[in-house]
């Protein structure tokens, strides 16, 4: 799993981005966007479902799943909002039109002003919702790429209307007392003293259904963390099953933690980033 980095002295900063839909896009350009987010009125996905566990290193380790669930719906923000669909063999297949509830787009982005220079939504009052795709009250799924360090997530956005959401690259450094740290990865290190870096945002969404993907990459030697968001899919990303109780539990990068509070009890910061639909 990614390793936990953060101490508490960036909370600002990741609870900015723990509300963001951040997945990745596979070029390293500095300016995030660029290319086409736009999918549509109607969201279809046809996919491979996957599970993932980890070797003795930490490093994942994904496998085609088999099986068949029923069931599926979307919510955003826990609440319901359409769609339906079903995995046969192994394969997604899910649709969904005009979602039943949005919020604001200035709600749901209006804190990425702390993250970015320069930051601007237009128009703030436009209506939005986040794709999550949940297996009744058993599971869920979600489209991402992890190793031990880095991450690439993919997130399914609906707007009522066109969209565009810009800002300039911004460094925030941080530290901490390592004397005294609470900022201990799944090993116990305590990693101080680094940085969180975002590059330049340009996402131009347009009424419908839109994808994004966003990349985090952490450099050990120097403690930076670069998140870049980008239009368009990710080619590494695979849906990811998400189960609990009977059979085990194969669990995303996304839900190490189950809500906010909970990741800022246990300090897995890194975890809310990815807690945010």
């Amino acid at each position: 799993m990614v390793k936990k980095r953060f101490c508490l002295g960036i909370l600002v900063i990741v609870l900015v981005f723990g509300m963001m839909v951040f997945g990745c896009g596979d070029d390293d350009d500095d300016n995030g966007g660029g290319g086409s987010a736009f999918i549509g009125e109607t969201l279809t996905l046809s996919e491979q479902v996957w599970t993932v566990s980890w070797d003795n290193n930490d490093n994942p380790k994904f496998e085609e799943f088999k099986g068949n669930r029923t069931g599926l719906s979307a919510s955003f923000r826990g609440v319901d909002i359409g769609g339906s669909g079903s995995i046969t063999n192994g394969q997604l297949s899910f649709s969904i039109g005009t979602p039943s509830e949005l919020e604001t787009v200035q709600e749901y982005f209006g804190e990425w002003s702390d993250a970015f220079n320069n930051f601007n939504i237009s128009p703030s009052n436009a209506g939005i919702a986040i794709l999550s795709i949940n297996i009744g009250n058993t599971g869920s799924l979600y489209k991402e790429w992890f190793n031990y360090y880095d991450e690439e997530e993919v997130d399914y956005i609906y707007v009522d209307r066109d969209v565009t959401i810009t800002g300039s690259a911004k460094t925030t450094k941080y530290e901490c007392d390592c004397s005294n740290c609470d900022c201990a990865d799944w090993d116990g290190d305590c990693y101080c003293d680094g940085s969180f870096i975002t590059r330049n945002l340009n996402l131009n969404l347009k009424a419908g259904w839109n994808v994004i993907t966003s990349k985090f990459e952490w450099n050990e030697s120097n403690n930076t963390e670069t998140a870049t968001v980008s239009a368009g899919d990710s080619s590494r990303a695979r849906w990811i099953l998400q189960e609990w109780g009977g059979g085990g539990y194969n669990m995303s990068i996304s839900n190490f933690a189950e809500s906010s509070e909970n990741v800022k009890s246990n300090n897995n910061l890194r975890s809310l980033i990815g807690s945010r639909r």
